[in-house]
């Protein structure tokens, strides 16, 4: 995993994709199984990434372009979704793109995993992987769906129930709008980390007509 990654040929990618991934023994295979499952969410490729014990991957349904996911440095990426204001946070970091992932990516890679959702408008679901630990996120309205569930041996998430069927897990949960999930040695935790802001209230004092 060497180079500047965020020098390449722009992609956009459609809001139907699909993702995947798991932590434990023999992820890799797992994942391959989950992405077949769900490779109608992107007819137009498929990437598959390890680090550690933690396999990430996605299928792709790809409008332009030739970049793929998962998008990797020193953690890696997977996503799904539409980021709305992913020129803005490009902006912030000098970066060049016309790629929401690569924003998304680039600032989770510069203001940390748990920082970065509150910046975030859009519709999405995303896992990061870094040091063997595994972060799963939803946007506050729940636009994009992401599952997850675990065996003995192995943690696994996917866009769709059926994936994590398809590799024997039966008990499967869904992922809360604006929360993060974290894997770690086995321990996994859930907080909220985004959601909507209110609006200013309108009064009748302030406003006449």
């Amino acid at each position: 995993m060497k180079g500047d990654i965020f020098n390449h040929s722009m992609t956009i990618y459609a809001s139907m994709c699909g993702i995947a991934g798991a932590a434990g023994k023999n992820p890799e295979a797992s994942v391959q199984r989950m992405l077949e499952a769900i490779k109608h969410r992107g007819p137009d490729g498929m990437g598959i990434l390890s680090m550690g014990n933690v396999t990430l991957g996605s299928v792709i349904l790809k409008i332009t372009g030739n970049k793929s996911q998962p998008i990797h440095n020193r953690g890696a990426l997977t996503y799904n979704g539409e980021i709305y204001n992913f020129r803005e946070i490009a902006q912030k970091h000098d970066l060049k793109t016309d790629s929401d992932s690569e924003a998304l990516f680039n600032l989770i890679e510069n203001e940390g995993i748990e920082a970065a959702p509150a910046a975030l408008d859009g519709d999405y679901a995303f896992a990061y992987a870094y040091d063997d630990t595994l972060y799963l996120t939803r946007d506050p309205a729940g636009v994009k769906p992401l599952y997850y569930g675990n065996t003995d041996e192995l943690f696994a998430f996917a866009s769709e129930k059926k994936a994590l069927s398809a590799i024997g897990i039966k008990d499967v949960l869904s992922l809360k709008p604006g929360d993060m999930l974290t894997y770690s040695g086995g321990v996994l935790t859930e907080k909220t980390v985004t959601g909507f802001v209110n609006g200013e209230r309108i009064t009748d004092e302030k406003y006449r007509f």
